[in-house]
């Protein structure tokens, strides 16, 4: 009795599983036409392919979407393009310059000499009320 609840769940554990490929399965044959005839060399490549996961135990082979990842691959090494891509194009672009500077000092002037303060000089400001130090701070910066 144990075993045929066993084989009834298995069985239904299939049926769900075959439920949950099968929209990946309309997009494989989408995607690649020929991979809807069983004895197509693409079909018996993703055969190939879903054999090498299974015995690698790759991940792959036991999630729905597997099914297409099986095509997919499969037709990468077969050399097929997926209907509607467009192939890559054999021409070379040529190299474009990159864009010139646009009124920039040269960088040997905006670095600073071995002398050469990089940062302003402000008064001694302690000791000053508010209005002072302001003051004082806008004639720094006025130099």
């Amino acid at each position: 009795e144990l075993l045929l609840q066993s084989v009834a769940s298995t069985s239904d554990q299939a049926q769900e599983q075959a439920a949950a490929e099968e929209p990946f399965l309309i997009r494989a044959a989408q995607m690649f036409p020929q991979s809807a005839q069983a004895d197509s060399a693409l079909a018996a490549k993703a055969r190939e392919v879903y054999a090498k996961w299974t015995a690698d135990k790759d991940p792959r082979a036991a999630h729905p979407s597997g099914a297409l990842y099986c095509y997919v691959d499969a037709a990468a090494e077969l050399g097929i393009q997926p209907v509607g891509a467009v192939a890559a194009p054999n021409t070379v672009t040529p190299q474009t310059s990159p864009p010139s500077p646009v009124n920039r000092p040269p960088v040997s002037a905006l670095i600073a000499g071995g002398g050469a303060r990089t940062t302003q000089r402000t008064p001694d400001t302690t000791g000053m009320s508010y209005h002072e130090r302001k003051q004082a701070h806008l004639a720094a910066t006025a130099r």
